[in-house]
Parts: structure tokens; sequence; C-alpha cells
């Protein structure tokens, strides 16, 4: 509902302006909020409520073309039909294809707040869908919070990037992936082991004739175990060889912490051939 047609919408119903005033100014609070948080691509300092965050959630997705009402239209105008009724929803363009879902269970379509369409296009998850254009933009829009929790958990600076502005800095750019634990582990894996053989063939163009240089095989993950097989299956799905180091466990609690003496002695043994510690 557009903010400037209120007060003459409610008027038609015989609502005091003063009345309509009071709610109008919270509804502009809440949009500027709403402004806010699209221009500045941050977290906002004060956590949002759940309607706020509701509101935002099925705003998006209703712009996209498989949205829940053009579910309803599809099934209404199929009944129409058959009965030869003219009656339905207002007609909307939708397309049909691999990624538009159809959500027939009111009770999933709520938990997932309208959302049914699939992200991306072929070959780039994060390009933007031109048939799921509130997709799109919450997924881009989750992925600069994500950093911007990265930045400031890690300490970080670096330009956020408002309004237009591309973002720059340390955690400055990323992908998010639907994906759980084993797989985002053994994707970051794979992206350092491509990383270092990068770095280790730039050092090998540099190295002038004559001069033998050996290039460590980076292939070797320290994992400070615990009892959970997600890490595990990561490093081993990555192709890698992992060291599993010993945990100590406190003599007053039940807190098990990593044993920082096995680690340096892990470091000190494998040197270079070290790709990462989890």
């Amino acid at each position: 509902m557009d903010a400037n047609n209120i007060p003459a919408l409610f008027s038609s119903l015989q609502i005091p302006t003063n009345h309509t005033s009071v709610g109008l100014s919270n509804l502009l609070s809440s949009n500027s909020q709403t402004k806010a948080l699209f221009h500045h691509k941050r977290l906002p300092d004060h956590g949002w409520t759940d309607v706020q965050i509701q509101r935002l959630l099925f705003e998006l997705s209703v712009l996209d073309t498989n949205c829940e009402e053009t579910v309803k239209y599809q099934l209404r105008s199929s009944s129409s039909a058959s009965s030869g009724s003219n009656g339905g929803f207002p007609h909307r363009w939708t397309g049909a294809g691999e990624r538009e879902g159809r959500i027939y269970s009111p009770l999933v379509s709520q938990r997932h707040s309208g959302f049914g369409h699939g992200i991306g296009r072929s070959g780039d998850v994060m390009e933007a869908q031109p048939k799921a254009v509130g997709s799109s933009a919450l997924l881009r829009l989750t992925l600069r919070l994500t950093l911007d929790a990265i930045r400031r958990g890690a300490g970080l600076n670096g330009n956020v990037g408002k309004g237009n502005r591309q973002p720059s800095g340390p955690a400055s750019f990323g992908t998010l992936l639907p994906v759980c634990t084993g797989m985002s582990m053994a994707l970051v894996l794979s992206g350092l082991r491509d990383r270092a053989r990068k770095m280790d063939d730039a050092i090998l163009e540099n190295t002038g004739d004559g001069i033998t240089c050996s290039i460590p095989t980076r292939n070797i993950v320290l994992w400070s175990r615990i009892d959970q097989k997600s890490c595990y299956k990561a490093i081993l799905s990555a192709g890698l060889e992992c060291i599993v180091l010993p945990t100590k466990a406190h003599p007053d609690t039940d807190e098990v912490s990593t044993d920082l003496q096995a680690l340096k002695e892990a470091l000190d043994q494998y040197g270079n051939n070290i790709l990462a510690v989890l």
C-alpha cells in the first residue's frame, strides 16, 4: 500500500485524519528502515521485529512471477474455464520453466514466505533472475549482510558499497550457496587448493633460469578432532590428506579444546605442505 495514498483511502472510510497520521508515521518509520537496509547493505544496529522481517520477505516474494497469487490465479482460471465463468484473479504474467516452482501447500508457502523460484541463471548462481527479481534482490542483500557480519566479527575494515557503489577491501565479495556444512567445507578447501596452485605457478614463472625452486605439495589439512563427521568427509571429498589432532578435556568441566602443543608439533612437522587448519 502506497503511503501517499493512505490518507485519501482511509478518509473514504470516515477515519479521522489525526488517527490516520498516527498509523502513517509508524508505516513511514518502517519504510525508512527498509530503505536504509538497501542503501547501507549492512546489519542494522538495532534488530528488526518479526513483523518487519515478514513484511519485507512477503513484499519481495510478490515480485516473483510464480508467487502464490499466480498459482491461485491459475487454479481459479482452470476452474472458471471448466464452469464457463469469467471470474478469477487479475491476470499476472508468469513463466513456465525448470526454475518456476509451484507451491500447492499453503503451509509450505507460509514456511518459505511465498518464495518458490530458483535463483541465478545457467552457470552463475549469483546472476539476477529476470522472472524472480524479488528472489534475486533477497539473495544479493543476504550476501551483503553476510559479508558485513564476517567483517565485523573478524574486525576487518572495508568499503561496504553504499548506494550503487561496489564494495572494496577484505571480505568484499563472495558467493552464497544453500549447501550443508560438509559441502561448504569441501568447496572452501578446493578453492584454497586452487589458489595455492596459482601462487606456486606464479613463483615458478618468476624464478630465473638455472635456479632450482622446490614447490611443496599443499595437500595436508590439520583437523582438531571433534565427534562430527562433516569436516572429515569434506577433507577427503576435496582429495586432501587429513591429519587428526588430539583434543584435551578440561579437568573440571566437560569442555573439550584443541591440544595446542600437538598443533604446534604438527605445524613444525608438515610445514609448507599444510593447506589449512580446521
